[in-house]
């Protein structure tokens, strides 16, 4: 009865082992099929996410082409736009000088008579003054006359 529950004990213990062994592989098998999956699973989401940076590169450098052509299309339209407002300057320019022209021909106008006026009331004045002597030198009359003459040839300019 001894070997006979010694056989036994040890043919259980063949059988347990045996069990363990068929779910250990099974446990393995499972394992390294979860092991894949997960590799298989980051494989797909690591190409997902290369595949994202490709497209974001992509679209980065179709958005700086477009950005260029834009740049570039407004920097036609300004090289475009440069003449005219460089004639819009000059024109502008011509405009201004004339008018200091103008402004600077009346103002001379304007001193020139002050200074004829002054200089006439002091030719007068003088005049005046060579017509009391007048009579006191015989030749005093016609040096006012002719000082007369000169304030209205002045007068008259």
């Amino acid at each position: 009865m001894l070997l006979l529950n010694l056989a036994l004990l040890i043919t259980l213990l063949l059988l347990n082992l045996l069990l363990l062994l068929a779910l250990d592989v099974a446990l393995l098998k499972l394992l390294l099929l979860d092991l894949l999956l997960l590799l298989t699973l980051d494989l797909t989401l690591l190409i997902l996410l290369l595949l994202n940076l490709a497209l974001l590169i992509g679209l980065l450098l179709v958005d700086l082409l477009l950005l260029l052509t834009l740049d570039l299309a407004q920097l036609v339209l300004l090289l475009l736009d440069l003449p005219l407002l460089v004639d819009l300057l000059l024109s502008t320019l011509l405009l201004l000088l004339t008018l200091l022209r103008v402004f600077t021909r009346a103002a001379v106008k304007r001193i020139a008579r002050w200074f004829i006026t002054f200089v006439g009331q002091s030719l007068s004045t003088d005049a005046q003054t060579q017509q009391t002597y007048t009579r006191k030198l015989p030749d005093a009359r016609f040096h006012a006359f002719l000082t007369r003459a000169r304030v209205d040839v002045i007068k008259t300019v």
